[in-house]
């Protein structure tokens, strides 16, 4: 269910249809930094924990969201942050380059473990 929160995704959608998993409006991310805004992800988050639906929040542009989000419970995150919208015929160069970065840093991390032992 895209948009959860606003518009048409009424909390009735999830009871009358085969539902699995809802993707908080961005608008609601973008709140994350307020306490009104913590406390209303953190209902959505835990109601989708609660029906055992999955959970993505979009609109994650910074670091500061997905900390706060991932506090909350969440684990599906899609925004900016991550990466911009690409076409499909980008993704696997972009994955590629990810994976790669993530090897670099993490034989970057066990060269400075074993060098300070």
């Amino acid at each position: 269910l895209d948009d959860f929160g606003t518009g048409y995704s009424s909390l009735g959608y999830l009871r009358r249809l085969p539902i699995d998993r809802v993707k908080i409006d961005r608008c609601f991310v973008a709140d994350a930094g307020t306490t009104e805004g913590r406390d209303l992800l953190a209902a959505i988050i835990a109601l989708c924990s609660k029906m055992k639906i999955g959970c993505i929040a979009e609109g994650v542009e910074d670091i500061g969201q997905l900390n706060i989000l991932k506090d909350l419970g969440c684990k599906g995150f899609q925004g900016y942050f991550f990466s911009k919208p690409l076409p499909p015929v980008e993704i696997f160069a972009w994955l590629a380059n990810r994976n790669a970065s993530v090897s670099n840093s993490l034989i970057g991390s066990t060269k400075q473990l074993t060098q300070r032992s």
